[in-house]
């Protein structure tokens, strides 16, 4: 069986079944960094495209930064190309929910190399901009001076989780990315298999993640790492 075939085949995570289309890309992501915060919904409110709906737990919506490096990212048809293919990523983003689909919109997406987020931002649609990203063993780095975002990251990778929270699946177990783009509503899916969660001791530094990103002074509620995570997407689908 191939890794793409098990992938596929391996669905008893998923909220909704997987596209009846075939798939168009596939990624690795690779040394994951999650972090989550708690806030109040109408933190959000004016940064959510109208359609969406804030997704809440226990009342409360959530947002998260999620640093990882991107690995082998191609078109299905197509081998990967080292100067698009591989390249850091930061993405802030929160949970919404459309016609019964949970899934995630990104605040703000982070590229350190300028072809992908130009590629990404012209015949995908997601928003991307280009930063300063720097990783080292146990360091994540990202700037954008003229956007007045700064993260920093120290970590170390402890042991896998026993078993996810309803909370911790909830935040991580979303297979759709919803983004506007020129006024219309976009879904993108995608899949994987389950998250391969473990803990992470980690220590934050960040700036200028929201206008109103208070609740983000302090450390993260709580972090985790994944190692790697091979992930197959979908065209995008008006919704």
């Amino acid at each position: 069986m191939s890794k793409i075939t098990d992938i596929l085949n391996t669905t008893s995570h998923r909220t909704y079944p997987l596209p009846d289309k075939p798939w168009k890309q596939y990624q690795q992501w690779h040394e994951n960094l999650l972090m989550h915060w708690k806030v109040t919904p109408s933190v959000l409110a004016d940064f959510i495209p109208k359609g969406l709906t804030i997704d809440t737990f226990d009342k409360h919506a959530w947002v998260s930064i999620v640093a990882f490096s991107v690995r082998k990212l191609h078109p299905r048809f197509l081998p990967p190309l080292p100067s698009v293919s591989n390249f850091h990523e930061v993405n802030f983003r929160t949970y919404v929910i459309k016609d019964g689909i949970p899934g995630i919109y990104f605040l703000s997406i982070e590229a350190a190399k300028l072809l992908p987020v130009l590629l990404a931002r012209v015949f995908i649609g997601i928003p991307y901009i280009k930063s300063e990203i720097n990783r080292a063993p146990g360091v994540y780095c990202a700037k954008n001076a003229s956007r007045n975002l700064d993260f920093k990251a120290i970590y170390s990778p402890l042991e896998p989780l026993e078993s996810k929270t309803p909370l911790e699946y909830w935040l991580t177990e979303r297979h759709a990315l919803y983004q506007q783009n020129r006024s219309k509503l976009h879904r993108f899916d995608i899949h994987h298999k389950p998250w391969p969660l473990q803990h992470i001791d980690i220590d934050v530094c960040i700036k200028g993640y929201l206008p109103t990103s208070n609740a983000l002074a302090i450390a993260p509620q709580f972090a985790h790492y994944a190692k790697r995570l091979d992930v197959v997407v979908w065209g995008r689908v008006k919704v």
